[in-house]
């Protein structure tokens, strides 16, 4: 497999982390002991400003205030952290010019969402230059990190 096809798995995995999912959980409860962690908890302040600073160039969750996300996200039937994901991947959909609403991502089932978030993902690093998919790569493991 060639550098510029790991590139873009990995890509994709990394955006998989940051646009996705339900209430998938990272480990069973009797393996986790942070049981109830979701993907969606994976989601830090971190990686939205990442995103929002070098993909979208514009605030997307970060500017919204937390009584906001809260109602949005009640009146969608989802928790707020995964309301932040479906907001992120919503933009990324827009980006390839699909217009998605945030009701309809929201009624997605885990495994639906999974599928989208990671078509999308691809798609998106495809769009990108090997220099520039790099960057990001290297920019959001640094924000993992942190």
């Amino acid at each position: 497999m060639n550098r510029a096809k790991i590139s873009v798995i990995i890509l994709s995995l990394i955006l998989l982390t940051v646009c996705t999912l339900g209430t998938v959980r990272l480990l069973s409860s009797a393996e986790s002991p942070a049981y109830g962690t979701s993907v969606y908890d994976l989601l830090t302040p971190e990686l939205i400003s990442m995103y929002e600073r070098e993909i979208s160039l514009c605030p997307i969750v970060g500017n919204k205030p937390e009584a906001f996300l809260e109602r949005t996200a009640q009146n969608l039937g989802i928790s707020t952290a995964k309301l932040k994901a479906v907001m992120l991947l919503q933009d990324l959909a827009a980006r390839l010019d699909e217009n998605v609403s945030l009701s309809h991502l929201a009624a997605m089932s885990d495994l639906e969402l999974i599928v989208y978030a990671k078509e999308r993902a691809t798609t998106y690093a495809n769009t990108l230059a090997p220099e520039r998919r790099e960057q990001l790569k290297s920019m959001l493991f640094a924000a993992l990190k942190s």
